[in-house]
């Protein structure tokens, strides 16, 4: 409410007195009624007066501050695979941990971080519906991976990530990158003297 008054250049009470106050006798508390505006903001407004300008600030600051934040869940493990499939082996349980794990709410991604390392990342509005499709994804690498005689080591089980673990590794890709960036005097292995 702060806000829209100094964005609109209003006076804070009248918004308190004309729209603050009436929403939290209809449903409790304000809070309650911001919530519930993001998914149907024409019954919650109904017959309380406003502007088209403040019902507007209003509801973007509601939409900005109250919607809810996709939890990023995340899992590290290493593949490895010494038959004579070798890498195809580990790409195809890759890519059925990919398929296994991802559905219409979750797509779930792998990283090379460094042979045999890997991560798995995914993003979701519950975070239990995260985890447990990493778990699937898991699932089906270590099946098709065994079935191929390859092994699966998970380092780290399945979890949320706070935005301090993701920038870190984000530093971390973009080092291995760089580190594997030619320079000069890399040569193509090959000997003409």
């Amino acid at each position: 409410m702060r806000h829209c008054a100094e964005t609109l250049e209003i006076n804070l009470q009248p918004l308190y007195e004309s729209i603050a106050w009436p929403l939290a006798k209809k449903f409790g508390h304000c809070y309650d009624a911001f919530s519930k505006a993001i998914t149907d903001e024409d019954q919650v407004f109904e017959g309380i007066e406003m502007a088209a300008q403040v019902k507007e600030a209003l509801m973007s600051q509601i939409k900005r501050r109250l919607s809810p934040q996709a939890v990023k869940v995340r899992s590290d493990f290493e593949v490895t695979c010494f038959s004579y499939e070798g890498i195809d082996a580990i790409k195809a349980a890759l890519f059925a941990g990919e398929a296994a794990g991802s559905n219409k709410d979750v797509t779930v991604n792998i990283k090379l971080i460094a042979p045999p390392l890997y991560v798995m990342m995914a993003s979701s509005m519950d975070k239990t519906v995260g985890i447990e499709a990493l778990n699937k994804a898991l699932d089906a690498i270590k099946m098709e991976i065994t079935n191929r005689k390859g092994r699966l080591v998970v380092k780290q089980e399945p979890h949320a990530v706070s935005e301090k673990e993701e920038a870190s590794l984000a530093e971390e890709l973009k080092a291995l990158e760089l580190q594997n960036t030619e320079v000069d005097g890399d040569d193509d292995g090959s000997d003409d003297e």
